[in-house]
């Protein structure tokens, strides 16, 4: 069996998303769980990258099944969609990638790292959908923001207006 070298970066992004994954709790079950769901992640890359298409699509339907929210996976699995012709299922499986990407833009620089090999046409897209939920996310925010201001300005009138008793004694 050949076996394929893999860079350090790449071990260690595996060990981080296995800590990560495990959601720090100490738990050996759902650390292996996460383990098992990295590591077909992991399969599914190299499986796209190698060319094996539907394969790398199966791999990444399975880390969504089991519950993922990595956007990643995700934005995989609509390049293997793209290359396999199904533009409808991966513009969908784009937008859900973009929508948890935009929930928690803390791990841009990673997911941004993970897909630089991925370039031409299908990328073009993939950085739309992901500019797009950044800025239908900061809308909604805004909107979230406003709507708290103005029940705080409600509230603050309503305590503003209420008359003082007063005591004539």
């Amino acid at each position: 069996m050949k076996r394929i070298s893999i860079p350090l970066a790449f071990d260690r992004f595996l060990l981080a998303a296995v800590v990560l994954g495990a959601g720090l709790s100490g738990s050996r079950a759902s650390a292996q769980y996460a383990g098992e769901m990295t590591e077909l992640y992991g399969r599914g890359v190299h499986s796209y990258f190698a060319g094996r298409l539907h394969e790398a699509e199966q791999q990444f339907t399975d880390v969504i099944n089991a519950g993922t929210s990595d956007p990643r996976v995700y934005y995989f699995r609509a390049m293997a969609r793209l290359r396999t012709g199904r533009s409808y299922e991966a513009a969908e499986d784009l937008r859900i990638g973009a929508m948890y990407e935009a929930r928690d833009p803390g791990g841009a620089s990673q997911i941004g790292q993970s897909l630089a090999r991925i370039q031409g046409p299908g990328r073009q897209l993939l950085e739309r959908y992901r500019r797009q939920a950044r800025v239908e996310r900061a809308q909604e925010q805004r909107q979230i923001s406003q709507a708290r201001y103005e029940e705080q300005r409600s509230n603050e009138q309503q305590v503003l207006r209420q008359p003082a008793p007063l005591d004539l004694r």
